[in-house]
């Protein structure tokens, strides 16, 4: 195991803040949260969401949350949806109070840089429905890995499937990078749903106690791995994430592909623009996962 990991079990209370004070996960952006138009559970409804110069509609889905207020899902539909129709729920990194899809005024939405957002158009392109997963009204900076890690959060992303199961959407996958595998693994042990066929692993936080006390030798659903050979990240190091797969004996089907692409990073070594968030290794990195989801032959390596 790391050395980093003697570092981090510190109290629960403790942990939080001082993972955040070396900024740890990728797509920080000190925003307001995107609840959605209404502020509450309301019809689905049509808004933009853009990175850069992309621009999507999406459907706007306001889930009652568990734990009370609302939880967002942003629904990006592909133009030929694949056969049988699929869906990626995403789940961004940072800690805290973050979210990746930020609104910016009535109907309108801006997705962070974090990798996952980066890549939407690349997985509806692929014909699979990028859902980013917005932040629930409920969250505060305290309670951000608990709520990751709690039974709330399972509930209310098994009311999410059952919304995109009600769209049409018959395999869904989770699919979280850097601090979203925190959400990644506690889904994937704790959202019993046969609509949701597989989980994957990205930058994966394996240098963390929060995922290493998580019992992942009972994660019964196929399972990828693709990290970055060079990502720099104290807590998402390329050993660790061999160990945490090496633990999920119980998956039906594994694969851990590991991405070869030196990156500088754009701030800090654990942000989105760097290594850790696969910098110009972007598209060859989604393909890896829409081909895996779809059942095609994936290599075990892949670089510039």
């Amino acid at each position: 195991m790391n050395a980093i990991s003697g570092l981090i079990k510190a109290p629960r209370g403790l942990r939080l803040g001082a993972l955040l004070s070396v900024g740890l996960a990728a797509g920080y952006a000190a925003a307001a949260p995107a609840a959605g138009d209404s502020g509450s559970p309301g019809r689905p409804c049509e808004v933009t969401v853009r990175r850069d110069d992309r621009r999507f509609r999406a459907v706007l889905i306001e889930i009652p949350a568990a734990g009370g207020g609302v939880q967002p899902i942003f629904l990006v539909e592909p133009k030929r949806p694949s056969k049988p129709r699929r869906a990626f729920l995403l789940f961004g990194g940072g800690g805290g109070r973050i979210s990746h899809v930020v609104r910016l005024e009535k109907g309108r939405y801006r997705l962070s840089r974090n990798f996952l957002m980066r890549i939407v158009k690349e997985i509806a392109d692929a014909g699979i429905a990028a859902v980013p997963v917005g932040m629930w009204s409920g969250l505060t900076d305290s309670n951000g890995d608990d709520f990751r890690l709690g039974p709330d959060h399972a509930k209310d992303m098994a009311a999410a499937v059952r919304a995109l199961a009600a769209r049409g959407y018959r395999e869904v996958f989770i699919v979280g990078t850097s601090r979203g595998t925190l959400d990644a693994a506690n889904l994937a042990l704790n959202l019993k749903d046969p609509r949701v066929k597989g989980v994957i692993f990205t930058s994966t936080m394996a240098d963390y106690d929060g995922l290493i006390a998580l019992p992942v030798e009972k994660i019964d659903l196929p399972v990828l791995f693709v990290h970055n050979l060079y990502d720099e990240c104290r807590v998402t190091t390329y050993d660790g994430a061999r160990e945490l797969y090496a633990r999920m004996k119980n998956s039906p089907q594994r694969r851990f592909v590991t991405v070869k692409a030196a990156a500088i990073a754009e701030g800090r070594e654990c942000g989105a623009i760097a290594a850790h968030g696969f910098r110009d290794i972007e598209a060859a990195t989604a393909r890896i996962l829409t081909d895996w989801a779809k059942g095609r032959n994936i290599p075990s390596e892949i670089s510039r």
